[in-house]
């Protein structure tokens, strides 16, 4: 090992040609190989720098999932429900995924005995039926009913 000014370098037992002192273990030739310079020039580009925001782009505050639009009606859940629009489609899932836990077990029976596809199938030809007046009470109620109706738990609460 070879000491140049504060940096210790490892040498080889080879020896160089022209001067025959050994050849110093050089790591800098290490370093311009192709993996290194790629890793090294993707240091500076962030993968999320071009990711969607919510400050870039707010939803409105009728999309929002708050406490003023959990009182949604049937008509107005079912419409969210069966939409083209993603998001207003996921905030609906989320809105009957909050109605189905609390009402498990209770109103309905649980997840272990039916299918996530029979729930939806139950839901979409029990909210398609609903007449005027039922369109218009409260979603969460008519969710709970017609779980009820279709699946009743047989042991009462658990």
């Amino acid at each position: 090992m070879a000491m140049y000014g504060f940096l210790r370098v490892h040498t080889d037992s080879r020896k160089s040609p022209v001067f025959g002192n050994p050849v110093p273990f050089c790591f800098w030739k290490y370093l311009s190989s192709p993996i290194l310079i790629i890793f090294t020039l993707t240091l500076g580009v962030f993968p999320h720098a071009n990711a969607e925001t919510r400050l870039a782009r707010p939803v409105p505050d009728s999309q929002r999932l708050i406490i003023e639009n959990n009182n949604l009606s049937a008509d107005t859940f079912f419409t969210a429900y069966m939409s083209k629009n993603l998001m207003e489609r996921r905030y609906a899932e989320m809105y009957l995924l909050g109605v189905l836990d609390a009402t498990e077990g209770r109103v309905w029976c649980d997840y272990q005995h039916f299918k996530t596809i029979t729930l939806a199938e139950v839901l979409h030809s029990g909210l398609s039926k609903l007449d005027l007046k039922q369109r218009e009470s409260r979603a969460a109620h008519v969710i709970s009913d017609i779980l009820g109706k279709e699946f009743p738990c047989k042991g009462g609460k658990k």
